[in-house]
């Protein structure tokens, strides 16, 4: 079991627990450091980036994920994870969960930051999107080979409880396709005219660890330069 941590702090026994429950030993858990174990798959090259973020970002990308998942001593490889409005890749989940989730600092980096400059107003509740395009070109190129489905969900609250409104299972982007689909009816509430200020309480026994970035000084003035 491998918790797609990003670059976020690991999960504590507690955590684990809560998440997963009591049937998985601990040892059984592994944990991702985008910083020292990652094994390097390939390069997204500059032209591809700066087609499809319209001149945004130029630079070639280094491509990195977790080295437990090249390591061939797995015969299926489970990505499980819930599709989601995100407001950096458009919609959460599918290979945003193996090049980020699981992948190293350069590419989240980037992601990153191609969310933000190409605008969240262009970004939240879209499925083509620069940071997909990136994720999807990575996945295809360099990744294929891993024998690999993902399990992607959609959820809902309903009583102030979390409910499965959906689940999609596939290999391919189609599953992912119809994850979105859905989620766009449920997760999306539309509103008549712009909110002027929207204050948003974040639920500190969810959100408790930041993103960490290694370079983010240097490519912040480096995009804005060019």
């Amino acid at each position: 079991m491998l918790p797609a941590l990003g670059t976020h702090l690991p999960m504590t026994e507690a955590q684990l627990r809560e998440m997963f429950g009591d049937a998985i030993p601990m040892d059984a858990y592994l944990v991702h450091d985008f910083r020292n174990s990652i094994q390097a798959v390939g390069t997204v090259p500059g032209e591809f980036l700066n087609e499809v973020s319209e001149g945004l970002f130029k630079d070639d990308v280094p491509v990195s994920v977790n080295r437990e998942l090249l390591s061939g001593k797995y015969d299926a490889i489970l990505s499980i994870g819930q599709v989601v409005p995100h407001e950096l890749a458009g919609m959460a989940g599918y290979t945003k969960n193996l090049l980020v989730g699981c992948g190293g600092g350069e590419m989240i980096n980037v992601s990153h930051f191609l969310g933000v400059f190409y605008g969240r107003h262009r970004i939240v509740g879209n499925v083509d999107t620069p940071p997909r395009r990136l994720f999807d070109y990575a996945q295809k190129h360099m990744l294929d080979a891993l024998p690999l489905t993902f399990v992607l969900t959609v959820m809902d609250q309903q009583d102030g409880k979390d409910v499965y409104k959906g689940v999609f299972i596939g290999k391919e982007r189609d599953a992912f396709e119809q994850a979105v689909a859905l989620s766009r009816e449920v997760n999306i509430n539309h509103v008549e005219r712009p909110v002027k200020k929207c204050v948003v309480w974040m639920d500190p026994h969810s959100y408790h660890s930041t993103w960490v970035t290694n370079k983010a000084i240097y490519r912040t003035q480096k995009m804005v330069a060019e």
